[in-house]
């Protein structure tokens, strides 16, 4: 990679600790009081599926990854504590698609019927008109799931903006961050959002997350992509470096992620914010998949369970002090003290992207210390 510029930014100061409420969870980053808790769920046994086909021998994957058998076929040690997406596809036929979940010691019989792709022009108008649907870009909490598109919601990682370097997809590396950066709130941050570029057997669900002191598996990357993602650039301060070593192997040379330089600004028709949140409320986020589950690398890359998230407080993200995380399908968040959550998928090529994930923002602490959420949306964690 390019030799950085010079940098005149004052050194960001370090504090020697951070508040317990903020370093609970997987990579997050917390500002002005904002924190996201993964709540990781204990496993409580398994289930199984029958799993046939009309017509059989179909291809199947289990939540993105694929089996060696083809239907019909038994499949087993499916944990029963979460959602597990189901899909069946024959080349030339409408890819078939189903949650299920299920007790511990269950047994379920699930029949997918397939159908023939039609290419009539009735099926291409049909198609046309919802692709240009208006999609929502923004809207205020209201009860209820939210659909977020890998179509609406996702944006093309900029070329010029990342910090990129070459990798080699035969191997395996370790990424990780070290130092800090302030990207204009008063804490400085060691997250950074990261973007993979990769041959065929890079899965959608692994092309992009967060890294951080942890060191990160990356495989089947031919270039890496490292990005803050602001929208304010002009009062960020420092940068990270970015160290990388093969698995087993000798370590690249570092590079630096400077905050401004390598800012990412979303407009407004490539992600999804949701505003008008209670930063004295205690939310439950939850991601789970559809029918039609959110894609970024076409069918073969599989369905993508995850989506990057900006959270913060203020109005929202235009200038907002805010925080990065990432967000998954089958892992609860615990968001408090914030007053909006920014949501997109990154990608390099939104032209193969398809589907949606179902979105639910659940109050579950309000600022008197109830516990109860209201009745009308009390039971949505486990609504379908």
């Amino acid at each position: 990679p390019p030799e950085p510029a010079p940098t005149t930014d004052a050194p960001v100061p370090l504090r020697p600790r951070v508040p317990n409420a903020m370093a609970l969870g997987t990579p997050v980053l917390a500002a002005m009081g904002v924190a996201l808790v993964v709540m990781m769920l204990g496993r409580n046994g398994t289930f199984s599926v029958e799993l046939s086909s009309s017509p059989p021998g179909a291809n199947i994957r289990v939540d993105g990854r694929p089996l060696d058998t083809l239907t019909p076929a038994l499949l087993t040690h499916l944990p029963a504590d979460a959602e597990h997406l189901l899909e069946v596809h024959i080349p030339g036929m409408v890819p078939w698609s189903q949650v299920v979940r299920a007790e511990r010691g269950t047994t379920l019989a699930v029949h997918a019927r397939l159908r023939p792709r039609m290419n009539t022009p009735a099926a291409s108008a049909t198609s046309a008109r919802a692709h240009h649907a208006p999609p929502v870009q923004e809207m205020d909490w209201a009860p209820g799931g939210i659909r977020l598109s890998a179509v609406s919601h996702a944006f093309r990682v900029p070329v010029t903006n990342a910090a990129r370097v070459q990798l080699d997809p035969a191997r395996t590396y370790l990424v990780h961050t070290e130092g800090r950066m302030s990207l204009g709130g008063p804490m400085s941050v060691q997250h950074a959002g990261y973007f993979l570029e990769g041959d065929a057997n890079l899965p959608a669900h692994d092309s992009f997350g967060v890294l951080g002191p942890d060191e990160q598996l990356v495989r089947h990357a031919s270039v890496l992509h490292v990005f803050a993602l602001d929208a304010r650039r002009d009062d960020n301060r420092g940068g990270l470096q970015v160290r990388i070593r093969e698995l087993g192997g000798a370590s690249l040379a570092p590079f630096r992620l400077d905050s401004r330089q390598h800012a990412v600004k979303l407009s407004r028709a490539d992600r999804f914010v949701l505003r008008a949140l209670d930063p004295g409320t205690t939310y439950d986020v939850v991601l789970r998949y559809t029918a039609e589950p959110a894609r970024t690398r076409g069918l073969g890359g599989g369905p993508v369970g995850r989506v990057l998230g900006l959270v913060g407080t203020g109005p929202g993200p235009e200038g907002s002090p805010s925080g990065l995380a990432l967000l998954e399908v089958g892992q609860p968040t615990r968001l408090r003290g914030a007053s909006w959550l920014q949501l997109a998928f990154p990608d390099d090529n939104l032209a193969d992207n398809t589907g949606t994930l179902l979105l639910e923002v659940i109050p579950v602490v309000h600022p008197t210390g109830s516990q109860t959420a209201p009745a009308e949306h009390r039971h949505g964690r486990t609504a379908q």
